[in-house]
């Protein structure tokens, strides 16, 4: 009965650990790529920054130029708005993972709860065996006392009754003698 419990907690353990690990790992690469995006955007953002920096140091007196400055600030938009979204879809990554890490907080104390709960019935069904165990022994140990006592009153019994039977052997022997 211990090792039945034992088994079906092992086996709920092991279950929970890999649901967290697969939870665990999608999170980490869910987070990962944003990072990974991030620093694409800012490296787009900041060689953007410079392309319109440069452009506007040399103050073009060709025609086309405010057309070029203006692709180019089209661009930087964009590309900061990437990185605007980039920024709101990491701070929804960060709060999954805080309600994660709370929810394997709540489950760990709920874990470990359930576990001193069955650790206390294992205890318990342990305390139980052992009790009947020990009556068990005390009873046997009475009912060995007790055949002791009887083996012990018949031996002497059998002594008086072979000192009884010498006496009139040894009676009977003289009588015949004589």
């Amino acid at each position: 009965m211990c090792q039945a419990l034992s088994s079906e907690l092992l086996t709920e353990q092991i279950d929970k650990k890999v649901n967290r690990i697969s939870q665990q790992t999608n999170l980490s690469k869910m987070y990962q790529d944003l990072i990974d995006e991030k620093m694409i955007l800012e490296t787009k953002i900041e060689n953007l920054e410079n392309q319109l920096e440069s452009y506007q140091n040399k103050q073009f007196t060709i025609s086309y130029a405010p057309s070029i400055k203006s692709v180019y600030e089209k661009r930087l938009h964009v590309m900061k708005q990437g990185l605007l979204h980039w920024k709101t879809r990491t701070q929804q990554i960060e709060q999954i993972v805080l309600q994660w890490i709370q929810k394997l907080k709540q489950e760990n104390q709920q874990l470990k709860r359930q576990l001193i709960k069955k650790q206390d019935k294992m205890f318990l069904v342990f305390e139980n065996l052992l009790r009947e165990i020990y009556q068990q022994f005390e009873q046997d140990k009475y009912v060995q006392m007790e055949e002791i006592k009887k083996l012990q009153e018949q031996k002497v019994d059998d002594k008086v009754k072979i000192t009884k039977l010498r006496s009139t052997i040894q009676q009977q022997t003289k009588t015949k003698k004589r």
